[in-house]
């Protein structure tokens, strides 16, 4: 059966203007993995300044400026020694959010830290602090989100970027495994829909 040109015509229009169902589909978040949080501060115009942070419920770095409304759950604070022009290490802050860290442990290598991580699956601390200072490697934290909801990091890799040394340029970068329960719950990888 032949069809008529116009009739081909208007079978083509719909598909053409719907295409195809995966780039119409909004991404969606990871609640587990790997990131990268640093303390770089980058400098937007004459007068702003900005650091990105981490947001669980968005599973992804978010720029923070200090008059922000929805500031990122977790951001990295280079510690420093001004008098000997050096960074001594980092610190996490959760902004607006006095209840956040509780230190689990911290052990000696990554593989003893990632098997006590894959294991942690409900959080029993109470007593939570508003800085997780002194940031070393292979520690594990829980954060509690100023929304209430919990994570738990695994600190896997601390890196002191120097631009100069002694300069106000030089940052951290700190690269950690997190895994993030979005319904509220103390326990993690429940009512999880395969993220």
């Amino acid at each position: 059966m032949k069809f008529p040109r116009h009739l081909k015509i208007l079978i083509l229009l719909p598909i053409l203007f719907t295409g195809g169902s995966c780039d119409n589909e909004e991404e969606t978040v990871k609640y587990e993995g790997e990131t990268v949080i640093s303390s770089q501060i980058i400098q937007k115009d004459v007068n702003m300044y900005i650091v990105y942070g981490f947001s669980f419920e968005k599973g992804e770095n978010i720029p923070y400026y200090l008059t922000s409304s929805s500031p990122p759950d977790i951001i990295v604070t280079k510690l420093a020694d001004f008098l000997n022009d050096s960074i001594t290490g980092a610190v996490l802050n959760s902004p607006e959010n006095e209840e956040a860290f509780y230190l689990n442990r911290t052990d000696r290598s990554y593989s003893e830290a990632k098997e006590w991580f894959d294991n942690y699956s409900e959080v029993t601390a109470t007593d939570f602090i508003p800085l997780a200072d002194s940031v070393e490697l292979y520690q594990i934290w829980t954060i509690q989100t100023s929304a209430g909801k919990f994570a738990k990091l695994l600190i896997k890799k601390i890196e002191i970027i120097r631009n100069n040394p002694g300069s106000v340029q030089d940052y951290v970068d700190i690269t950690i495994d997190y895994e993030y329960q979005p319904d509220g719950t103390r326990t993690f990888r429940e009512n999880r829909s395969g993220n």
